[in-house]
């Protein structure tokens, strides 16, 4: 018997001293085995919580702690340690914050620091038929821009059946101009440009030959040669107008004045020049444009449009607007001008357009083309804004007479 109640205190005297030290209540048995002898932050009023299959023991509520955290990170998450109860959390993904520019983002966690490399964003579009906005899918930055637009061909034309293309954005993808039809080369008079160039060729290289023939000193010189003799004035310095209305015409134009080494050249309608504006930039030459107040009387014009004069003035590229009288007649010039304007063109270059720019391509605007000292005095005054369409000169000057 004494030696029961002797156990019985040394038991007692344990469980005081035990609650005397953690100054709380004792919990025995986990699952895990684990014992805190500390009052944690995330306990529940019962004194006790249970997490990842421990079981913290709480002391007093003035011991009480909020973690802590020290974190080891890396591209995945971050995994925070406390530095007071040594509680560990899970990979946690990271919270991020953005700052972002046109070049891309860099990231960093608001919760454990962690920084991302400067990144290029990947961009999600949204689009309609002139411009497309790309949003980012990670940092959400927009950027929004005019498409870059190349031709697709979905099926080659041959001699019996017509072929078809379309338009795609290189940057977003957009299709436009779907189902474009490409027609045999006979019915869309391919076959009759490939012919004219191929003469064209013939004509040069035999004038070319009929040249140097001539400029030979004591040597027969070969008989007078109208046709040709006038051609090689085109070697001398003539300017040449090339009618071309087309990508393909233009492009083959432009190789054959490289070919010959031909400089002083206006490639006069220029109806798709538009489309390919880096084409006709690099060349150097000058594109008269129009006439644009027609319907699309043949193949060759369906690409026209009245912003073709806004993307040359946009890529330097020195242009002038005609009317091809009688084709659109001479007294619509103001008409289309302001078509050209609504379109985009700044009022000044519309302007410029029939005034300045055609005598700098016929090399003309030392006399005419402005309104500067020791030119001629061709002036005309309007009762309004010369684009306007109830508008109606009031007095025109030619060589400073009054004609009005």
């Amino acid at each position: 018997m004494k030696k029961r109640s002797k156990s019985i205190m040394i038991y007692f005297l344990f469980c005081v001293a035990a609650v005397t030290v953690f100054g709380g209540t004792m919990v025995s048995g986990t699952s895990s085995g684990t014992k805190y002898a500390l009052n944690h932050a995330c306990a529940e009023e019962s004194g006790i919580v249970t997490e990842n299959g421990n079981i913290f023991a709480m002391t007093s509520e003035d011991e009480t702690h909020t973690h802590e955290f020290v974190y080891s990170k890396d591209e995945n998450g971050h995994v925070g340690i406390c530095t007071i109860c040594g509680y560990k959390t899970e990979v946690l993904p990271h919270e991020t914050e953005y700052v972002s520019d046109i070049n891309g983002h860099t990231g960093t966690c608001t919760v454990c620091g962690y920084q991302t490399g400067k990144t290029p964003h990947t961009y999600e579009y949204e689009y309609d038929e002139e411009k497309h906005t790309g949003i980012c899918t990670v940092c959400g930055f927009e950027i929004e821009e005019e498409h870059k637009l190349v031709w697709i061909t979905d099926k080659e034309a041959t001699a019996t059946e017509q072929g078809y293309r379309h338009q795609e954005c290189s940057i977003c993808g957009g299709k436009f101009n779907e189902n474009d039809i490409i027609y045999p080369p006979i019915a869309d008079g391919g076959t009759v440009v490939t012919i004219v160039f191929a003469v064209l060729l013939a004509l040069a290289a035999a004038a070319i030959i009929y040249t140097k023939k001539k400029e030979k000193k004591n040597k027969t010189k070969p008989p007078f040669d109208f046709k040709l003799d006038s051609l090689k004035r085109v070697f001398e310095g003539l300017p040449v107008k090339i009618h071309a209305h087309q990508e393909d015409d233009i492009e083959t134009a432009i190789r054959i004045c490289r070919e010959f080494g031909l400089k002083d050249v206006s490639l006069d309608h220029c109806t798709a020049g538009w489309l390919i504006p880096e084409t006709v930039k690099e060349s150097g030459f000058s594109a008269i444009l129009g006439p644009s107040m027609t319907g699309s009387t043949k193949y060759e014009v369906k690409n026209r449009t009245f912003k073709a004069a806004k993307v040359m003035k946009e890529n330097g590229i020195l242009f002038a607007i005609m009317s091809d009288h009688y084709v659109v007649d001479i007294s619509m010039t103001t008409t289309q001008l302001s078509l050209f304007v609504k379109a985009g063109l700044d009022y000044v270059s519309a302007l410029e357009a029939v005034t300045i720019n055609p005598a700098k391509i016929l090399h003309i605007d030392d006399t005419l083309g402005s309104l500067e000292p020791g030119k001629k005095a061709d002036v005309v005054i309007w009762n309004g804004d010369p684009l306007h369409y109830m508008s109606s000169p009031v007095q025109v000057y030619v060589d400073g007479i009054p004609r009005l």
